[in-house]
C-alpha cells in the first residue's frame, strides 16, 4: 500500500488531479450500480404489482352485477358445473384449459401458461358462483413473470 502512496506523491499536480477525477467517477459509478439501480428496479416491480392489483380490482367492480347473477343461478342448481366453469373463464378472460375432465360432481382442469391474476380472478368468480376449490397446484414458469401452470379440482357447494 505504501508503494501506491509513494507513486502518488511523485506524481505531478496535473496527474494527481486526473487520478482524483478518475477515482471520483469510479466512486459515483459504484454508488449508482450498487445502490441506486437496485432501488429503481425494486420500485419498478412494485409499481407493476400495484398496477396488476388495481386491474384485478377494477375488473371485479365492473363485473360485480354479472357475478352476483351468475352466483344466484349456480346456487339454484340451474347450470351444470362445466358450464359455470366455462362462463367464469369467459368473464375473466382466462384461456381454455389444456384438459378438463369431470368425475361425478368434481371437475379437474389443467392450465398451461396462464396469467396469475386471471387465474385468481377466475377462482374468485367460481367461489362467488358457489363452486369450491378442492385442490389448487400452482407452478410458476421460470423467466416468465406472472405466468403459471395450474392444476385445479373443483366441486359445487351443496
Amino acid at each position: 500500500m505504501n508503494a501506491w502512496f509513494e507513486m502518488y506523491g511523485r506524481m505531478s499536480t496535473r496527474d494527481r488531479m486526473a487520478v482524483q477525477v478518475l477515482g471520483s467517477f469510479l466512486a459515483v459509478f459504484l454508488l449508482i450500480e450498487v445502490l441506486v439501480l437496485p432501488l429503481l428496479h425494486l420500485h419498478q416491480r412494485s409499481l407493476q404489482a400495484l398496477q396488476r392489483s388495481e386491474q384485478l380490482n377494477d375488473y371485479f367492480l365492473r363485473h360485480q352485477e354479472q357475478l352476483q347473477v351468475a352466483a344466484q343461478h349456480a346456487q339454484a342448481g340451474q347450470v351444470a358445473l362445466p358450464q359455470v366453469i366455462q362462463n367464469a373463464m369467459n368473464l375473466t378472460g382466462l384461456s381454455a384449459p389444456a384438459s378438463l375432465s369431470q368425475n361425478g360432481d368434481q371437475v379437474q382442469a389443467d392450465f398451461k401458461a396462464v396469467m396469475f391474476n386471471s387465474l385468481m380472478a377466475w377462482v374468485s368468480q367460481l367461489e362467488l358462483q358457489g363452486i369450491r376449490v378442492v385442490q389448487l397446484d400452482i407452478h410458476r414458469i421460470p423467466d416468465n413473470p406472472g405466468l403459471v401452470n395450474v392444476s385445479v379440482s373443483l366441486t359445487a357447494h351443496r
